[in-house]
């Protein structure tokens, strides 16, 4: 579809999520210069974050040009699901390499917070339950929709999208308990970014709407999801900042 051939309202989201994929790259530039910076240590911890909002602005623009100028329609994911099909060509291309690239910036985003923040414990379980999750949401994009295999890693899916999220509330919780003064404050608003970030994400993922028995409304996943997701990113980014302000 050409620009000129969207409705107001897609013209309205797709605006939304490009000015979040500018802004994704303000806040790499950003990190990278503090990986420039920083001392040695706290190095690599930057360069994950710079990383992470990198790879999410590039898988970003993959999915808004697959979403409103190569698609058919902007539900044709769930409207391919529930006739028992899946998107085909460049469509499917773009949306596999879309998961491809943001399950890999998550990953390292995770990986990031285990091995900084929480110094190891978690044992970098929640990386691995992200790389489960990123595997399980391509893998709905290979056999056919409605089918038992479809379903049993759509479930797969649903529960490895929340272990992530309530895992690292609970360590950042607890990090705030144990903590005093900044650290205690930081690791709150990570809690609270981690959180508002995984609303954000699951307010467009179209296995939300597949379960839900219809396509999510444009006004969430084209208004609502990329202010609440990039909201989430700015919290983490900036109680990490004062988590590290020392560097």
């Amino acid at each position: 579809m050409a620009w000129a051939d969207l409705p107001f309202l897609a013209q309205l989201t797709a605006s939304i999520w490009f000015i979040i994929v500018a802004l994704c790259f303000v806040l790499a530039g950003f990190f990278f210069r503090r990986f420039k910076t920083s001392q040695v240590l706290s190095r690599p911890f930057f360069l994950g974050l710079a990383i992470f909002a990198t790879t999410y602005g590039i898988a970003r623009i993959l999915e808004n040009v697959r979403k409103y100028f190569i698609s058919t329609n902007l539900n044709d994911i769930v409207d391919s699901w529930r006739a028992s099909t899946q998107i085909t060509g460049l469509n499917w291309d773009l949306r596999v390499l879309y998961y491809l690239i943001a399950w890999t910036g998550i990953a390292i985003l995770f990986a990031n917070m285990e091995k900084y923040v929480f110094q190891k414990k978690s044992k970098f379980l929640i990386t691995v339950a992200a790389i489960v999750e990123g595997t399980a949401s391509i893998a709905l994009y290979v056999v056919p929709g409605g089918s038992l295999t479809f379903l049993i890693l759509l479930g797969v899916s649903s529960v490895g999208f929340f272990v992530p999220c309530i895992a690292l509330a609970g360590l950042f919780g607890v990090l705030a308990k144990n903590s005093p003064g900044t650290m205690r404050s930081s690791s709150i608003g990570a809690l609270v970014g981690i959180v508002i970030l995984f609303v954000g994400v699951l307010a467009d993922l179209p296995e939300a709407g597949y379960i839900g028995g219809a396509s999510l409304p444009d006004w969430i996943t084209g208004i609502a999801a990329p202010i609440i997701l990039f909201m989430g990113i700015l919290i983490i980014s900036s109680s990490f900042s004062k988590m590290f302000a020392k560097d």
